[in-house]
């Protein structure tokens, strides 16, 4: 019989996490993936920002198929509170897009796609 417990370090603490390799499925984006993850559905773009050179300019263009990396260990409360915004901040904007009968995807502004260098949007 095989053994599959991990006997921790010496030092007493826990193992790191370790990043999972993932081929997206039909019917998985961003947010399902968070979801599965991590518990929330908003730190999409946790996930977004650990694979944007993959994904490409828009969070919503992930494609079957692609090759993305599911980071082992979930963001701290800070970080996680800026996603959080940056996720809300993107659904008000489909919202919206939507309710004016538009179709495609609507443009984003940077702060949503983590650009630091322009902080309008969150509040």
């Amino acid at each position: 019989m095989d053994d599959e417990t991990t006997t921790p370090p010496p030092d007493g603490r826990e193992p790191a996490p370790v990043d999972q390799i993932l081929t997206v499925r039909q019917g998985q984006s961003l947010s399902v993936l968070a979801r599965e993850n991590y518990g929330d559905w908003r730190l999409w773009p946790y996930l977004y920002d650990a694979n944007r050179a993959r994904i490409g300019a828009h969070p919503d263009l992930l494609k079957v198929g692609t090759t993305i990396r599911i980071p082992g260990r979930a963001p701290n409360a800070d970080a996680a509170a800026d996603l959080v915004a940056r996720a809300e901040g993107h659904m008000k904007i489909w919202q919206d897009w939507k309710s004016r009968g538009r179709g495609g995807l609507p443009p984003l502004p940077p702060w949503i796609l983590g650009d630091r260098t322009e902080t309008t949007g969150a509040a």
